[in-house]
């Protein structure tokens, strides 16, 4: 993800990132593309709402990344049960949500990988 949009996404949702590291070389934190940046901002923005209203030391996102053409989400414990059905609805909508730029896609293998692409970003080399 470019990281002017990750940037703003991690800042404006401080709680549940907190402990969120770089884990590529330029420094980036998300390991998908930009074209989930509006998935993963509604996604922190439920995610801070519920982490900033349970009792104690609330949970914080460790990873983000792509795995197997859907966004997958880890956390420094067990993920709360008020949260399984908001990662749910992120999965199944990164299954279907072009993870270049955003448009509506499909699952598509670009060998040796399995990412979710439009028609025109499957033309572009990746």
């Amino acid at each position: 993800m470019d990281l002017e949009t990750e940037k703003c996404i991690i800042s404006d949702h401080p709680v549940i990132y907190r402990k969120l590291e770089p884990r590529l070389p330029s420094g980036e934190r998300f390991e998908c593309e930009s074209g989930w940046g509006v998935l993963l901002r509604d996604l922190s923005t439920d995610l801070e709402k519920v982490a900033r209203s349970m009792p104690g030391d609330p949970f914080a996102v460790i990873q983000v990344k792509e795995k197997f053409g859907a966004l997958r989400v880890y956390f420094d414990r067990e993920k709360p049960y008020p949260i399984w059905d908001l990662l749910k609805d992120a999965y199944d909508q990164s299954r279907v949500t072009c993870e270049l730029c955003g448009k509506a896609g499909t699952l598509t293998r670009v060998r040796p990988h399995i990412r979710v692409l439009c028609h025109q970003c499957i033309a572009q080399p990746i």
